[in-house]
């Protein structure tokens, strides 16, 4: 495995897995996307497709012979979601999806919100969208020769656990639910489809404008005075760089490959170092709370995710 660090910017991570990156077909984030450019497909989804299309005029200029595809998406819709994955699993001669990266959502809202489903609007937005949709895809994502599925998290999970049994914080919606969003994306990597090998990134990319750090101390704020964990500040190039390393990095990959897509994988057939992982600044991460890692825990997460997706 290539050696990288905070300081790695994504062109140097798809500069060093350039093979990996040519012939293959993903959904993904605009920035990661841009570094993906001389991808063969992209599929970008978003809710905005104004705010997309640059960036799709972008990929496009640098690839004339590539294919960009816009897929519009409300991922704190059930509804919405379920839309988009019709539309791309009928997207014409796609026969699978290469890598699928999920990186969108919501963070520190100033008020409290509900999705059109009735959810919290940010555990709908960045877990349940993400989680229903790559499920209505999966079979795209299992026709590929190695189905690589990317969640984006953060360090905020430390701030605490899951709220099973009040996840729309109905008894005190003074406790903001960062932390929450943050440990369901990566509490259930073990159970959420596991015939795919998944690789959970964490980036840094913050913008630390005098409005994104009121959004930050907002955040502190609300989750009892708890601390955000210590981060250093990283250009969006650095942000992006642990996204497309767990992305392009085969050597992350499992050997493992089971065809059920719910039973657990046996925990001495997990390798050190290799999917399903967790990534920070560029490594692989081995300081995970034991909460964001409990087996109970992630089967309560699948079915409080299933009930609330159906």
């Amino acid at each position: 495995m290539e050696s990288f660090d905070g300081n790695t910017t994504g062109q140097e991570v798809v500069t060093a897995f350039a093979s990996s990156v040519a012939a293959k077909t993903r959904s993904l984030g605009a920035e990661t996307a841009k570094q993906l450019a001389s991808a063969k497909y992209l599929i970008l989804a978003g809710r905005n497709e104004a705010k997309i299309k640059p960036v799709i005029d972008e990929i496009r200029a640098f690839n004339p012979n590539g294919k960009t595809t816009f897929v519009q998406v409300d991922l704190a819709s059930n509804e919405s979601v379920r839309r988009a994955a019709a539309e791309i699993n009928a997207l014409p001669g796609l026969d699978h999806l290469d890598i699928v990266i999920n990186a969108a959502g919501n963070m520190a809202l100033r008020t409290y919100q509900t999705s059109s489903d009735g959810v919290e609007l940010q555990f709908a937005a960045n877990h349940l969208g993400h989680f229903l949709l790559t499920k209505l895809i999966l079979d795209k994502i299992l026709a590929a020769p190695a189905p690589t599925v990317v969640n984006l998290t953060s360090t905020g999970y430390e701030l605490g656990e899951c709220n099973f049994e009040d996840p729309n914080f109905n008894a005190s919606r003074a406790d903001v639910p960062e932390s929450q969003l943050q440990t369901t994306n990566g509490v259930d990597m073990d159970l959420m489809m596991e015939g795919y090998k998944l690789a959970v990134a964490r980036n840094n990319g913050l913008d630390l404008s005098d409005q994104k750090l009121r959004t930050v101390q907002n955040c502190i704020d609300r989750c009892l005075g708890k601390p955000v964990p210590p981060q250093e500040t990283r250009t969006l190039q650095q942000g992006c760089a642990t996204i497309l390393l767990a992305a392009l990095d085969t050597s992350l990959r499992s050997k493992i490959h089971t065809k059920s897509a719910r039973t657990h994988k046996p925990k001495s057939d997990i390798q050190a170092g290799k999917s399903p992982a967790l990534l920070f600044e560029g490594k692989v991460y081995t300081n995970t709370k034991a909460y964001a890692l409990d087996k109970q825990d992630a089967k309560k997460l699948w079915d409080l995710s299933e009930r609330l997706t159906q």
